[in-house]
């Protein structure tokens, strides 16, 4: 969601970070990196400023589908 910069108690909309990701469920912040926990890998983006800077990569795949 957006800022209020309105003013008026509501975001100002929503921007889309990522299209396409297969049941994601989790986020991770570090270093310059964002980490996406999907149903069956993970992948990492590089962002900066709030936003998806470059493409990302599988850093874990293989896990089993629909696990708790």
């Amino acid at each position: 969601m957006l800022a209020d910069k309105d003013g008026d108690g509501r975001s100002d909309g929503v921007s889309v970070l990522l299209k396409g990701l297969n049941l994601p469920h989790g986020l991770e912040l570090a270093d310059g990196w964002l980490y996406v926990a999907e149903e069956h890998r993970v992948t990492r983006w590089p962002y900066r400023e709030g936003r998806v800077t470059g493409k990302g990569r599988v850093v874990l795949s293989g896990l089993p589908r629909g696990g708790m």
